[in-house]
């Protein structure tokens, strides 16, 4: 086979965080995610939180279903779709996911500079996990198998497989109105021959979330930072987000056996500042890394009761400002089964 000089343009790096290979694993498997900065607490208690730390998957709902998109720039020729569900048996609960990540239209070049036509270039990720609870400790472990494939070239698919360890403390209470949440996750990532990889994925995160709610208030505040380091290329960065949030039930008339439903409602405005870099990228300063490297983006969000279920629509885009080159916009929907609905 002919060796080809491959034009990616900018969209192997599409996760805009730590580098490295596996990337599109890095990028917010949520709506919520995104719009929060990519942390650790951001979609507690959802199944997507099984791509950054698999304990926060537990929940108390019979089972979840959420999907997700997110559409960068037409010209990019990039397709990434989030796909999970979740089930609670007991204390535990149980978490499958699916990601595919796509690039489409990738110019293709001879050693002599000559143009050998398009390539698409497809990335494939499934997910394993369980979790459970302990008083207000949560506990998780995950798994992935995921696949790098090219098209239109002799190229052989490659396997990677990434193994996940993670531990919440849930909520505690610092006050009668402030909680505090926090977290750990270890994460790795070895090839088919199980030798570790220096992958976007490869780092430790710990994570913290405070809230804020007056006693009987449907208003919530929240606050969001995770601290990420990448191990293999000692890579140092943090996460910020904000949440205004406001919930509240209906209840409804009890039935013939004196049973009771609820309807939830809520509404919820989110700030997030994803991966700031405590390090330099190359021979770039602080501050032009940061510029180039990272996004400030917002989201609003919706939770209404449908047929049984609560249904959260969430959707969001990044800020405008900055050089990263992979602004986005992205939407999510939530499905929850819970026998209060």
């Amino acid at each position: 086979m002919r060796n080809k000089i491959f034009i990616l343009l900018l969209s192997l790096s599409i996760a805009n965080t730590v580098g490295g290979g596996l990337a599109f694993l890095n990028v917010p498997g949520t709506a919520r995610m995104n719009s929060l900065g990519n942390t650790m607490f951001s979609d507690i208690s959802n199944p997507s939180s099984i791509l950054i730390n698999p304990a926060n998957t537990w929940h108390q709902s019979s089972y979840k279903f959420s999907l997700n998109n997110v559409a960068y720039n037409p010209e990019l020729d990039i397709q990434l779709s989030h796909l999970f569900m979740s089930f609670k048996l007991r204390k535990s609960s149980f978490t499958l996911g699916f990601i595919q990540h796509g690039i489409d239209n990738i110019e293709s070049y001879t050693d002599d500079a000559i143009f050998d036509g398009y390539l698409t270039f497809s990335d494939l990720a499934f997910l394993m996990g369980y979790s459970y609870r302990t008083a207000n400790i949560n506990w998780g472990l995950s798994t992935a198998i995921i696949s790098e494939n090219f098209s239109n070239i002799e190229y052989e698919t490659t396997y990677f497989y990434q193994y996940d360890i993670g531990m919440s403390i849930v909520k505690m209470p610092i006050t009668n109105s402030i909680d505090i949440s926090s977290g750990i996750t270890i994460k790795n990532v070895v090839d088919s021959e199980f030798k570790n990889q220096n992958s976007a994925n490869s780092n430790n995160i710990i994570g913290t979330m405070v809230s804020y709610a007056a006693v009987g208030s449907p208003l919530r505040i929240s606050s969001y930072f995770d601290f990420l380091f990448q191990k293999t290329i000692d890579v140092y960065t943090g996460r910020f987000g904000v949440e205004l949030s406001y919930d509240f039930n209906v209840k409804s008339k009890a039935d013939r056996k004196g049973n009771v439903k609820y309807r939830p409602y809520g509404l919820s405005l989110c700030l997030g500042y994803n991966d700031f870099r405590f390090t330099t990228l190359d021979s770039f300063d602080l501050q032009q890394t940061n510029e180039y490297n990272s996004q400030l983006k917002y989201g609003f969000g919706i939770t209404i009761p449908l047929l049984g279920y609560k249904v959260d629509i969430f959707g969001g885009q990044t800020f405008d400002g900055n050089n990263n080159p992979l602004k986005s916009k992205f939407m999510s929907i939530y499905f929850s089964k819970n026998n209060r609905y």
